[in-house]
C-alpha cells in the first residue's frame, strides 16, 4: 500500500506538465510577495512580523496550550497558567479585542473632574484603585485624560497574576511614576488602610479620604477610594459576589466606580428593572448568548448576566451603555458602567424630596417625612390631595424593596425626571426624534407672554429651541414635556452643551449641525451633564448625526419635508427674496410688521434651504450673548424635563402652580366627540393660577376646542389669524390662528369669548 502511494507520488512530480504548473504557482507567489514587500518600509515589515509573532503566541496560549498550572487549583494558579506565556504580548494583542477601555477611562475622568470643579468632592488629591489592572495599560492610558503623577495622591493596581504585575512594575519604572503602586493580591482581601497607614482622622490631609459606603460596618475599609475601575476583570473572577462586595467596601461615599466587560443577556432578565439607566442594545440574541458564553468559557471567562446584575444592585447607576466589539466580522457584546455608592442617607432622601417638590411645584418635603413614609408602607393610605411625582413613587418603592434608586437620582443634575422607557407609549417612536428644530416663532411667544422672573411655565419640548428662548427670560421654573424620549434627549443635549462647552463647539453642534469630534466631546465634556438614557442615546446615534459626512442636516431637511416645505434646489434663490409684510402678532391690531429677509430674519426657512444656520440668522438661543447668559452657573437649573403625556404631568402638579402653559397645536389632534379635550382643559385649569395663560396655535381659524376652554373657566382671545387671506401670523406662518386663553374662574364655569 505504502509502495503504491510512493509510486503514484513519484509519477505525479515527474510529470512535466505538473512540474511546469508547480513552478508557475511558485513564481506567481514569489512575484506577488515581492510586489507587496516593495511597498513596505523595513519598519513596516518588522511591524507585520512582530504582529504575526504576537498573535501566534496569543492563539497558542488561548486555544492550544493546556492550562495545567502547578496543580494547586487556586485562582492565582489558573491565572498564571493562562497569562504566563503571553504576558509579554498581552497589550499588543488586546487592543482590538478589549474595546471600550479608553471610553470608560474618559467617562470616569470626566466625572472626577466635574465633581472636583463643582465642589461635590473634597478639594484633595484622589486615590484610584484599579482592580484586575494587569499590565497597567489602563493607568498609562489615563494620562490622556488626567496627569496621573500630579492629579492622584496614589494609584493602586491590584492583580493576582504575578506575570502581569511584573510587566506593570516595569512599565511604571520606565515612566517614573512614583505614586503608582502594584499590588499582587486577591481583590477580595485588598484594603486601602493597609497601605495608607498612619492617617490621623484629625489632621489635614493632602488627599481625599473617605469611609466606605457599604452597609456592613464590620467589613468596610476605613479608607475610601475616590475612583475604582475594573477593566475586563470581573468576568474572570470565579467567586464574583465577595469581589464586588469588596469593591463596594473600598469605595468612598462620594467616589466613582467604572467597569467595562463582556456580557450576554436576555431582555427578559432586565425589562422590569427601573434602575439600570437605559437598555439600548442590551438584549443579545439567543445564538449570541449561547455562542459567546461557550466560547469564552474555554478560557475561564464567565459571561453570565448575574455579574452585571450584581454590579447594578450594589451601586447607583450614573451612566450605562451597551456596545459591540467588531472583530473579524463578529460582534462581541460588552458594556460600560459608571456608578457611585448606592447608600441612601439623609442627603439622598433630601434630594428625592427636592426633586419631587420641583416636579410637582409643591413645598419642600423633608427627608424625615420621606423616611417616615418608607417605614410606614403598610399603615398609611395615600390622600387624594397628596400629589406626588412618578419619580417620587418609584423612589419610594425602591427604597422599600432595598433596591438602588433609578439612575435619574444619581445624576449630577436633576434636570431629567425619571420615566420608564420600556412602556409602549415611549417605544412607539423607535428611538428617533421627529423635530430637529422648533416650528413655533419664539419672537411671537416673547411678545405675547412677556415672561417674568415669577413665571412657572409648562411647555411642549419639541426640539427644545423655545424652551431655551424662555430660559433667557429667567423664569422661576420651566417644565418641558414630551412623550417622545428622543425629543427630550435633544433638549438635554442642548442644555448640557450650555453647561460645559465653549460657544464655538455649541455653534458647530447646533448652528452648523456638524462636529468632527462629537464622540470625544460626548465622553470628556458632555457626559457629566447628561442622564444615563440621554448619554446612551447620543453615544449610539450622535457620531453619525453630527459627523461632517453624517445625516445631521439630512434629518433637518427630512423634518421640513414632512411639514410640506421647500423641496427643489431651484427654489434656493428665494433666500434673497423679501417675504411679504408680517402682520403684528402680539396685539392683533392689524398693524404691519417690518419687511424682512429670509437670510437675515427668518432662520426657520433659512435652515430648510441651507441645512444650517448662519452667523446673521439663527435662533435666539444660539447668539453669543445667549451663550454667555445660559452658560452662567445655575442658569438652567430651573428646567425640568418630563417624558410623559401632558395630562399625566398636569394631574400631578399642585393646584395653581403654573402661570403659563404653552400647548402649541397639541389639541388639534383631539376628536371633537371624545372626552380628552374637556379633561385636559379641566387639568390645565386646576394647575394654573387665576390669571394664568394658555398659548395655543391651531390649523383652524376657529378651533372647536376654544369653546371647551370657555366652558371650563377660561376667557379666550385670538391674537393672530390669516384674516384677510394672505396675512401672515408670524415668521413661520404654519398655523391659521394663535390664541391666548386666560384663567378667570375654576373649571366648570362658562366664560364668554373676548
Amino acid at each position: 500500500m505504502a509502495g503504491s502511494l510512493a509510486s503514484a507520488f513519484y509519477h505525479t512530480i515527474t510529470n512535466p506538465f505538473n512540474q511546469i504548473s508547480l513552478a508557475s504557482v511558485v513564481l506567481v507567489l514569489f512575484v506577488f510577495t515581492w510586489f507587496i514587500l516593495s511597498y513596505l518600509e523595513p519598519s513596516d515589515f518588522r511591524k507585520v512580523f512582530d504582529a504575526a509573532v504576537h498573535y501566534s503566541t496569543f492563539a497558542y496560549s488561548c486555544f492550544l496550550k493546556p492550562h495545567s498550572g502547578d496543580g494547586s487549583g487556586s485562582q492565582q494558579d489558573a491565572l498564571e497558567s493562562f497569562y504566563k506565556h503571553q504576558a509579554s504580548v498581552y497589550d499588543a494583542t488586546r487592543t482590538r479585542l478589549l474595546q471600550g477601555r479608553e471610553d470608560m477611562l474618559a467617562l470616569v475622568a470626566a466625572q472626577i473632574k466635574y465633581r472636583s470643579q463643582s465642589g461635590q468632592r473634597e478639594q484633595k488629591k484622589p486615590i484610584w484603585v484599579d482592580i484586575g489592572g494587569g499590565t497597567g495599560w489602563n493607568i498609562e492610558q489615563m494620562q490622556q485624560q488626567l496627569d496621573v503623577p500630579t492629579f492622584f495622591h496614589a494609584v493602586y493596581l491590584v492583580d493576582l497574576s504575578t506575570s502581569l504585575c511584573e510587566i506593570a512594575r516595569k512599565r511604571f519604572e520606565r515612566l517614573g511614576w512614583k505614586n503608582v503602586h502594584v499590588i499582587c493580591e486577591d481583590a477580595r482581601v485588598f484594603r486601602l488602610s493597609d497601605y495608607e497607614a498612619g492617617v490621623d482622622e484629625g489632621k489635614q490631609r493632602e488627599f481625599s479620604i473617605g469611609h466606605s459606603a457599604s452597609y456592613d460596618d464590620d467589613s468596610r475599609d476605613s479608607v475610601g477610594a475616590d475612583l475604582l475601575t475594573m477593566s475586563y476583570s470581573l468576568s474572570m473572577i470565579p467567586e464574583f459576589h465577595p469581589a464586588v462586595d469588596s469593591v463596594a467596601n473600598l469605595l468612598a461615599a462620594d467616589g466613582v466606580v467604572g467597569i467595562v466587560d463582556f456580557y450576554v443577556q436576555n431582555q427578559v432578565e432586565f425589562n422590569n428593572r427601573n434602575y439600570i439607566g437605559g437598555a439600548i442594545d442590551r438584549h443579545c440574541m439567543w445564538i449570541s448568548r449561547v455562542f459567546w458564553r461557550t466560547w469564552f468559557e474555554l478560557d475561564r471567562v464567565n459571561l453570565e448576566s448575574a455579574r452585571r446584575d450584581y454590579i447594578e444592585y450594589k451601586f447607583g447607576t450614573i451612566l450605562s451603555t451597551n456596545r459591540r466589539c467588531r472583530l473579524f466580522g463578529f460582534r462581541i457584546p460588552y458594556y460600560i458602567f459608571v456608578g457611585c455608592a448606592r447608600s441612601i442617607g439623609n442627603r439622598m432622601l433630601d434630594e428625592v424630596a427636592q426633586v419631587d417638590a420641583a416636579v410637582t411645584e409643591s413645598p419642600f418635603i423633608s427627608a424625615l417625612s420621606l423616611h417616615s413614609r418608607t417605614t410606614q408602607l403598610q399603615n398609611r393610605r395615600s390622600s387624594s390631595a397628596d400629589r406626588r411625582s412618578k419619580a417620587y413613587d418609584t423612589a419610594f418603592i425602591n427604597i422599600s424593596a432595598s433596591l438602588p434608586l433609578p439612575a435619574a437620582y444619581y445624576q449630577n443634575h436633576k434636570t431629567r425626571i425619571y420615566y420608564d422607557e420600556t412602556l409602549p407609549k415611549h417605544r412607539q417612536f423607535g428611538d428617533e426624534y421627529i423635530y430637529a428644530f422648533t416650528w413655533e416663532d419664539s419672537r411671537t411667544d416673547a411678545r405675547l407672554l412677556k415672561i417674568t422672573n415669577d413665571d412657572v411655565i409648562l411647555a411642549i419640548t419639541s426640539a427644545g429651541d423655545n424652551i431655551l428662548s424662555y430660559a433667557l427670560e429667567r423664569p422661576k421654573r420651566i417644565h418641558a414635556v414630551d412623550l417622545n424620549p428622543a425629543q427630550n434627549h435633544l433638549l438635554e443635549l442642548k442644555i448640557a452643551a450650555f453647561r460645559c462647552l465653549e460657544y464655538s463647539d455649541l455653534w458647530k453642534l447646533f448652528g452648523e449641525g456638524k462636529h468632527p469630534d462629537f464622540h470625544d466631546l460626548l465622553l470628556t465634556r458632555l457626559s457629566p451633564h447628561l442622564s444615563s438614557q440621554a448619554f446612551d442615546y447620543w453615544l449610539h446615534v450622535g457620531p453619525e448625526t453630527f459627523s461632517p459626512s453624517g445625516k445631521g442636516s439630512a434629518m433637518i431637511e427630512e423634518d421640513y419635508k414632512r411639514m410640506g416645505g421647500i423641496r427643489q434646489p431651484n427654489q434656493r434663490p428665494a433666500l434673497e427674496r423679501r417675504v411679504s409684510k408680517v402682520e403684528e402678532k402680539s396685539s392683533g391690531t392689524g398693524q404691519p410688521g417690518e419687511d424682512s429677509l429670509v437670510s437675515e430674519d427668518n432662520h426657520y426657512y433659512l435652515l430648510c434651504l441651507l441645512g444650517h444656520y448662519t452667523s446673521r440668522c439663527h435662533p435666539a438661543y444660539l447668539a453669543p450673548r445667549s451663550h454667555a447668559r445660559l452658560s452662567a452657573p445655575g442658569a438652567l437649573e430651573n428646567v425640568r424635563i418630563h417624558t410623559d403625556e401632558l395630562a399625566e404631568v398636569f394631574a400631578r402638579m399642585q393646584p395653581e402652580a403654573l402661570t403659563i402653559a404653552v400647548l402649541m397645536d397639541s389639541m388639534d389632534w383631539f376628536t371633537p366627540t371624545g372626552p380628552e379635550a374637556a379633561e385636559q382643559c379641566r387639568a390645565v385649569n386646576r394647575a394654573l393660577k387665576v390669571g394664568g395663560r394658555v398659548l395655543l396655535r391651531s390649523a383652524g381659524l376657529n378651533p372647536w376646542y376654544i369653546r371647551t376652554f370657555e366652558q371650563n373657566g377660561f376667557s379666550s382671545r385670538r391674537v393672530a389669524a390669516r384674516v384677510p387671506p394672505g396675512t401672515c401670523t408670524d415668521r413661520v406662518n404654519m398655523y391659521a390662528s394663535t390664541w391666548i386663553c386666560t384663567k378667570v374662574a375654576a373649571a366648570g364655569r362658562d366664560v364668554a369669548v373676548v
